[in-house]
């Protein structure tokens, strides 16, 4: 099983999170400062818990994929939240942030190298949602199985995959 922690759950990260949740194959832990008691609530799955803080999650070791979900302009506030925590170097980073490039992730979360970026759209909400989806060169081809395995939750995959000369 893999453990999701989701970073943000507006409109996309809660559209991404319904398909995920239908999968036996996660369990996700949400952070959501604003919307947290009302998730919270409304919450009968089991495999989902929220937090108002990355403080409130016990063991941050165990997180296969950090995925983030804010808004653009939310993203320095939750990199000075994040500035202590020690995430597993085997994490993998995934932003759907809207214009925010990878570099911005590289700097702020200086132990884990494994960088996705996705752009998905609302239709996700659905499960008819399109991703296109680039990796950094240190994610491997398991690790893109996988990677697709998620997002193909909530619709179709488009990788972009760059090689360097």
């Amino acid at each position: 099983m893999k453990n999701i922690l989701l970073i943000g759950c507006g409109h996309m990260g809660g559209s991404l999170m319904s398909g995920w949740s239908k999968s036996k194959n996660y369990t996700i832990s949400v952070i959501d400062k604003k919307k947290h008691s009302i998730l919270k609530k409304r919450n009968r799955n089991k495999k989902i818990k929220f937090f108002k803080s990355i403080d409130d999650i016990k063991n941050h070791n165990n997180l296969d994929y950090i995925i983030f979900a804010t808004r653009p302009f939310e993203l320095t506030n939750v990199f000075k939240e994040l500035k202590n925590v020690n995430f597993n170097k085997k994490s993998i980073a995934i932003s759907v942030i809207a214009g925010k490039k990878t570099e911005i992730f590289k700097k702020n979360l200086l132990n884990i190298n494994k960088i996705v970026r996705v752009m998905p759209n609302m239709p996700a909400l659905i499960g008819e949602g399109v991703h296109c989806i680039y990796t950094n060169k240190f994610i491997n081809k398991k690790e893109i199985k996988e990677i697709n395995d998620l997002f193909v939750l909530s619709g179709k995959t488009l990788f972009l995959i760059v090689k360097l000369l």
